[in-house]
């Protein structure tokens, strides 16, 4: 299910953040850590994958129903006497920015970092009731 259709609208798609840079991330940043995003009847779960990311590391902001996760992921040292041959993973810092859906509650927000995943709890704003209106006649 594509963020779009869902009615979350991830970065990519939002066009404020400018063009990606060839390392998967936002302009100024190296790299892009996956997402997904699940929806229940109470509300929104993201699991970013951010392994070797130190929790205190991480920024979670949510401004203008713009939800923002940054951080950053140290480079591995690289020893004396070692030369490095490949490398695959990515280091440096990262951000990906959603807006929140209508029915999201921006004031009802929990995050979680455990075993590599961010996890984000976004609540749902509840739905009044449906109700009757009784129709008042002039006398």
């Amino acid at each position: 299910m594509a963020l779009r259709q869902s009615g979350w609208q991830s970065s990519e798609g939002m066009g404020w953040t400018g063009r990606w840079s060839g390392r998967g991330g936002e302009p100024g940043h190296d790299w892009l850590p996956l997402v997904d995003v699940r929806e229940t009847d109470e509300g929104y779960r993201l699991d970013l994958e951010i392994p070797a990311v130190d929790p205190k590391d991480v920024s979670v902001r949510l401004d203008e129903r713009v939800l923002s996760i940054s951080g950053e992921r140290p480079f591995d040292a690289v020893d004396e006497g070692q030369r490095l041959r490949h490398r695959e993973r990515r280091y440096g810092r990262f951000t990906r920015s959603f807006r929140l859906p209508e029915d999201a509650d921006g004031d009802n927000i929990v995050a979680d970092a455990r075993n590599g995943v961010l996890s984000i709890m976004v609540g749902k704003h509840s739905q009044p009731e449906g109700k009757v209106i009784e129709v008042q006649f002039a006398s």
